[in-house]
């Protein structure tokens, strides 16, 4: 056992103290809610909430269960064969040893990617830390690759209360805190981020005078309806 987490002791930091017991493969998410009420805060620094309610809308977490996977090191480093939770409220990804309930937290700054596979679907994310007025040191899911454009998903996770002095949901019995996730997508081109909300307007703008191919992709399918499947489909054109 001592061999097999070499790799990856050097590229990460341990969470003092911290272990998570893997109980009848049970999911992440019955962990969380079995825990929860025990306080605020982990030896690792991760944060859990008290909840009012008694059930929780959404997830922290981008998948309920540990997914086996690849991460890649600053360094070019693959390390594989571990199990992944990637916490997209917090932006952390954790690493665990198959069949052991040692739990690695990764330092993000070793880290340059990661990916893992969920029922029917590859997931490939990239460790890219944002600046601005709310910096953001996290990860973003990779949509559509590309050597000229890439189009980029960033998640993130917000913690919210329910409101009890909303007295029709509280009688209708809607009332759960929850999990509610701001998505923003960006096109990285010439390594530039171009902020991209997904609506026909806003991506003609950003997106028309890097390529004349926008503006005709757009015209051509302006009656599809504008989600994230079209703009998907609108990078990988103007990469071809």
């Amino acid at each position: 056992m001592k061999k097999s987490l070499l790799p990856v002791i050097a590229l990460m930091l341990y969470s003092t103290g911290h272990a998570q017991a893997e109980k009848n493969n049970l999911s992440v998410a019955v962990d969380f809610n079995a825990i929860s009420h025990f306080g605020s805060r982990m030896q690792t620094g991760e944060a859990f909430q008290s909840y009012k309610s008694a059930g929780v809308s959404g997830s922290p977490y981008y998948s309920n269960n540990w997914n086996e996977g690849t991460v890649t090191t600053s360094s070019g480093q693959q390390v594989s064969g571990y199990l992944l939770l990637y916490d997209k409220q917090a932006q952390d990804l954790y690493i665990r040893a198959k069949d052991t309930n040692l739990v690695i937290k990764a330092d993000k700054s070793q880290v340059k990617s990661f990916s893992f596979s969920s029922p029917g679907k590859q997931h490939n994310f990239i460790h890219y830390p944002l600046g601005g007025k709310k910096p953001v040191d996290g990860f973003m899911e990779v949509l559509a690759p590309g050597e000229n454009f890439t189009l980029l998903k960033l998640t993130q996770t917000i913690f919210e209360r329910a409101d009890y002095n909303d007295m029709l949901k509280v009688r209708n019995g809607e009332v759960t805190d929850a999990f509610t996730d701001h998505i923003t997508y960006y096109v990285l081109h010439n390594n530039t981020l171009i902020p991209t909300p997904l609506k026909e307007h806003a991506v003609r703008k950003a997106l028309d005078g890097l390529s004349p191919k926008a503006g005709a992709f757009i015209d051509a399918h302006r009656n599809n309806g504008f989600n994230e499947q079209l703009l998907i489909n609108l990078v990988t054109a103007l990469n071809q």
